[in-house]
């Protein structure tokens, strides 16, 4: 059951911040003129999904192949995010 908590929140994760970052891109270049073609349009729900979800399987893909089987089995501890937590912000 956690397992597929995990998954969830990394596919919404990977859905959210690509879909952030075009729309931070679109801010900035509100100056410039629009030059979208006709085909870069989505026509449906699934064309634009498919884009962030195909990124984020490869990128979950890409994870699990780096990572060794025999560490399958590892669960972080709490003060274990936290250090790596106050490593990252430094």
């Amino acid at each position: 059951m956690r397992f597929w908590r995990i998954t969830a929140l990394l596919i919404i994760c990977g859905i959210a911040l690509p879909a952030v970052g075009e729309s931070r891109t679109a801010q900035t270049s509100a100056s410039k003129p629009a030059r979208t073609e006709q085909n870069d349009i989505p026509t449906s729900i699934a064309e634009s999904v498919s884009g962030p979800l195909q990124f984020t399987e490869g990128s979950l893909l890409g994870l699990a192949e780096a990572m060794p089987e025999d560490k399958y089995s590892f669960v972080p501890t709490a003060a274990s995010l936290m250090m790596c937590a106050a490593s990252a912000s430094n």
